[in-house]
């Protein structure tokens, strides 16, 4: 995987810092597992983030949602109720100023938050380096 795509990737969601609903900070977002993380917390608030790993880059599919760009992702998370893994394949997309990241497959039977952010596309606001504490 070629670097600069895995921060494409990054920056994209590091534009959600600025939506409350999304539970993303952009001072946190230093790695593809910071990414994967905030999107187990936007949809499992209580689970505990393992792993992130890519599928396609670019995502096969990414065209038929009108992504100008995207990625398929397999997140790893542990439930905080029944403390099994659980998997979740992600498609991370991006069109004009919007993003998305969409769960398309998923091994955990308790459902994905409904009011994630990322769940629809998102206007993303223009990204901004992290400021220093």
């Amino acid at each position: 995987m070629n670097p600069f795509d895995a921060v494409q990737i990054i920056n994209l969601l590091a534009a959600l810092a600025n939506v409350p609903a999304g539970n993303v900070e952009l001072s946190q977002l230093r790695s593809l597992h910071d990414v994967g993380d905030q999107i187990v917390r936007c949809y499992h608030p209580t689970a505990t983030y393992k792993d992130v790993r890519f599928l396609e880059n670019p995502w096969s599919k990414g065209k038929e949602w009108r992504a100008d760009s995207s990625a398929l992702l397999s997140i790893q998370y542990r439930g905080r109720i029944s403390k099994l893994m659980h998997t979740m394949d992600v498609a991370v997309m991006q069109r004009g100023q919007h993003i998305r990241a969409t769960i398309l497959k998923e091994t955990n039977l308790i459902p994905a938050k409904k009011e994630c952010a990322l769940r629809d596309w998102v206007n993303a606001p223009p990204n901004e380096p992290p400021k220093p504490k």
